[in-house]
């Protein structure tokens, strides 16, 4: 079932009035999913070796953990404003609480190479894994989370907090790119501070059957890469700031 009718349904069975059902849903924003076990279209890897055009070096210490097709983002399926071609590569210090993480964008037709691993410090090359794409939603735990004002019809946030948590991200989600960035942490609060300048850029999800010790060995790692809207205009991705939590 489509997040937006899970939550209707589910928010309705525990007592919500349907006029608070109605206005939360007016925060839903789109997101696209990637998954290791979906049938949609691939549109991004997880893990092998980056490709990077010449002058590009792969961040020393980090793991390459994702590389994202931004031309096989559906235009409905996201809000952000990002380039409508190339791609993302992700980085991050396989440790459980990442001091190093960075996003690279490689442009279109860009001559690119793929790495060696660099010399000096632990980068583990995880086995590539296809991830297919899928159009999906998002929505916010507290309306603080949001930079839409509060509306008339706002109820127990408390009793709405637990049917977002509730619904859960699909467990077989590697990455996602855009949309909220708090129903999946645990409780150290969310990695966008200012909702009016900056947005989630991706997080990814990060499973031990995939890592295996590495990012602490968890049975799940949150690694999110938050931009300022101006930045993400400009393109400058090696602006991105990043946050990390983990479960277990």
């Amino acid at each position: 079932m489509e997040l937006r009718q899970a939550f209707r349904a589910a928010a309705a069975e525990e007592g919500l009035p349907d006029e608070a059902i109605t206005w939360w849903l007016r925060l839903a924003r789109p997101r696209f999913e990637l998954s290791r076990a979906g049938d949609g279209p691939v549109a991004g890897r997880f893990g092998g070796r980056p490709a990077l055009p010449e002058g590009v070096e792969w961040p020393p210490g980090t793991a390459c953990v994702a590389t994202v097709d931004l031309a096989a983002i559906p235009a409905g399926s996201r809000d952000l404003d990002l380039p409508r071609d190339g791609s993302l590569v992700f980085f991050a210090e396989p440790e459980i609480v990442p001091e190093h993480c960075a996003v690279v964008h490689v442009p279109a037709g860009v001559p690119v190479v793929e790495r060696d691993v660099p010399e000096g410090r632990y980068a583990p090359v995880y086995d590539p894994l296809p991830l297919h794409g899928r159009a999906g939603w998002s929505l916010p735990v507290e309306r603080s989370e949001s930079a839409i004002e509060l509306g008339p019809h706002v109820h127990d946030e408390e009793l709405i907090a637990e049917v977002v948590i509730g619904l859960g991200s699909d467990a077989d989600l590697q990455l996602v790119i855009g949309g909220y960035a708090d129903e999946s942490t645990s409780g150290v609060g969310n990695p966008v501070d200012a909702p009016t300048e900056e947005s989630l850029l991706a997080q990814l999800y990060l499973t031990d059957d995939l890592v295996g010790h590495d990012f602490g060995g968890s049975p799940l790692c949150l690694v999110s890469f938050v931009m300022t809207h101006t930045d993400l205009a400009a393109g400058r991705f090696d602006q991105a700031r990043f946050f990390s939590d983990f479960n277990g």
